[in-house]
């Protein structure tokens, strides 16, 4: 009787095992999206990512992977935009992204972005401010899980302590982000969602052409 009361603690002291260590396998396979956006968020995050790669693949070719495909396209502009101060090649065209932008999930995007019903702006006739309604006018969340998701990646090497560290200085994309994703942009692993989100977030809501600087 002792020696059964014995075997069977032995069964269920592995059996305990086995469970945590399946816990913890389940555990560390998750991506850091999933880690830091919960799953209403990860819907539009990744939405996002898809809409970004369908507007990459088609400035390349369909048949490439995408990490192939970005750094294309990359090699392509990349220059041309530092050059310029011209980074209109990164933004799709209203005729797609006007109707992209209304199907996205507000809440879970201000995660990333907030979308003010209107927005203060000087009006050189009346020479003062006033609120003026814009349609998809984006405010960018220093405090909100993109930045999270920042903080986490600034671990991983110093390409991604510098953009953390930018941002968290500016409270926003810096205009030196872009000139960084333009000209360092091998540094980034484009097979990884969670680094393609993080070239895509500053040029797909980029409320108006700036000049970067060199």
């Amino acid at each position: 009787m002792v020696h059964f009361k014995e075997t069977q603690m032995r069964i269920n002291i592995i059996l305990c095992i086995l469970v945590i260590a399946i816990f913890s396998a389940c555990s560390t396979q998750k991506t850091i999206i999933e880690k830091v956006f919960n799953e209403n968020q990860q819907v539009t995050v990744n939405k996002i990512i898809d809409f970004y790669d369908s507007f990459i693949l088609k400035q390349t070719d369909n048949k490439l992977p995408i990490n192939e495909a970005y750094l294309e396209f990359l090699n392509k502009n990349g220059l041309v935009s530092l050059d310029s101060g011209d980074v209109s090649f990164f933004i799709p065209s209203d005729e797609v992204l006007i109707p992209f932008f209304n199907s996205l999930e507000r809440k879970a995007l201000s995660e990333i972005y907030f979308t003010p019903d209107s927005v203060r702006v000087y009006d050189k006739q009346i020479n003062d401010f006033k609120n003026v309604h814009i349609l998809n006018y984006f405010v960018f969340n220093s405090e909100g899980k993109f930045m999270k998701l920042l903080k986490v990646l600034s671990r991983k090497n110093e390409f991604y302590q510098r953009y953390y560290k930018g941002n968290l200085r500016c409270g926003d994309i810096c205009p030196t982000t872009y000139s960084t994703l333009l000209f360092e942009y091998k540094k980034i692993n484009f097979n990884i969602k969670e680094e393609r989100l993080t070239f895509i977030v500053p040029f797909l809501f980029l409320n108006k052409i700036i000049s970067i600087e060199k």
